[in-house]
């Protein structure tokens, strides 16, 4: 039987597994994640998302795919204007389409 530090260790390891996967799931989706350990650095958080938000653009999609099976799509957006200084793109790698279930005659 593991020793109680031994299994506590374990605990921890299998804590930081699950943190990583559920922040990579974040990202794909959200596109950014800020992590501290202590609230010190909330205001410089803060400062840096307030500039991004300032400086954003919304865009929209709309899929020509009509299949409806909760299944992850890629989305790359790129920039068509190269004259701008230092342009930088952050977007989500795609999304969840939203799962609806059918009837047997596909309505």
């Amino acid at each position: 039987m593991l020793s109680l530090p031994s299994r506590i260790a374990l605990c921890f390891a299998a804590l930081a597994v699950a943190c990583a996967a559920v922040a990579q799931s974040l990202f794909r989706t959200v596109g950014r994640i800020c992590f501290t350990d202590t609230a010190d650095d909330l205001e410089e958080i803060y400062d840096k998302v307030g500039v991004e938000l300032a400086d954003r653009y919304a865009l929209g999609h709309g899929s020509s795919d009509p299949i409806t099976d909760g299944s992850w799509r890629r989305v790359e957006v790129t920039l068509a204007s190269p004259e701008l200084s230092d342009p930088r793109i952050r977007a989500r790698e795609g999304y969840f389409v939203p799962w609806i279930e059918h009837d047997e005659d596909g309505r």
